[in-house]
C-alpha cells in the first residue's frame, strides 16, 4: 500500500479521519488543536508514534501511551507478541 493510504487508513480505522497528516523532514508533532500530525513520510514508527499522541492528548510518554503505541505496532507493522517497538526494524 503506498505510504500516504497506509497514513490514511491508519487514521480512519483509530477514529481520526478528521486529523491531517503534513510531511516534514526529522522528527514528527501532534498538534491537537489543528488537528494535525507532522511527521515524514518514509518513518511509519514515528508516524504511529504520532497516531499514539492524538489518540491520548496530554499523556506525555506514560505507560498508557506507550501500551497504545505498541498495540499500533502490533497492528499495523506486525510486531510480534510480546517484542518491544525498539527490537522491530521497520520497513521504509
Amino acid at each position: 500500500m503506498e505510504k500516504e493510504k497506509w497514513r490514511k487508513f491508519i487514521l480512519k480505522s483509530e477514529g481520526l479521519e478528521k486529523w491531517k497528516i503534513k510531511d516534514c523532514q526529522g522528527g514528527g508533532l501532534c498538534q491537537h488543536k489543528i488537528k494535525t500530525i507532522i511527521c515524514p513520510s518514509y518513518n511509519q514508527a514515528l508516524f504511529l508514534h504520532e497516531v499514539a499522541h492524538a489518540l491520548l492528548p496530554k499523556r506525555g510518554h506514560d505507560a498508557v501511551w506507550a501500551d497504545i503505541f505498541t498495540e499500533l505496532c502490533r497492528r499495523y507493522l506486525s510486531l510480534p507478541q510480546g517484542k518491544s517497538v525498539e527490537n522491530k526494524i521497520i520497513p521504509h
